[in-house]
């Protein structure tokens, strides 16, 4: 790998055995060229110097992930344990361990273990939206698939799923 600065940009060149192509990806704040292993440094830094203010552009929307801190987390802890007690008892469901993280795409998750993953942003979301993530990775510990059994599961408790749904697309969970 190769770092470059252009016109104070820092701009990183990555050969790659499977690239055919170029490629920028603007990520975390971070330019990254991918180009072929045969192709020289050179046209990776002249490619990227075509492509500098979209490059610049991509960087000022891609700003580093924040961090939670000590007390998001628990607060987020606190919450989501609260509603998996509640929602849990109303399922008739258990799951394994809990954990809170840091996710770039996703809000929940439900391993094939039961251990149920959160994203610690829920606690800046709408209620009715965590109400509705939190339903949804529990019907998975029955239904480990979206099946329409799964969906009904989801239904019987939170009869207006798809309306929330819509909500939570419309929530940029890299904004927070």
């Amino acid at each position: 790998m190769k770092e470059l600065n252009i016109d104070g940009t820092t701009v990183q060149l990555r050969k790659h055995h499977f690239s055919k192509n170029l490629r920028i990806t603007v990520r975390s704040g971070k330019a990254l060229v991918t180009m072929p292993r045969s192709a020289p440094y050179k046209l990776g830094e002249a490619f990227a110097r075509r492509k500098l203010g979209w490059i610049k552009q991509q960087l000022q929307n891609s700003s580093p992930r924040r961090e939670p801190t000590a007390a998001e987390r628990k607060q987020a802890r606190q919450v989501i344990e609260s509603k998996l007690q509640e929602w849990g008892e109303m399922m008739g469901l258990q799951w394994g361990s809990i954990r809170i993280g840091n996710q770039k795409t996703r809000w929940g998750s439900c391993s094939s273990t039961g251990t149920l993953s959160f994203n610690w942003q829920l606690i800046l979301i709408p209620d009715e939206i965590v109400d509705y993530i939190v339903v949804h990775e529990l019907a998975h510990i029955a239904h480990p698939n979206h099946s329409p059994a799964f969906w009904k599961l989801v239904e019987r408790h939170i009869a207006d799923y798809k309306l929330r749904r819509r909500k939570l697309k419309q929530i940029d969970l890299n904004k927070h």
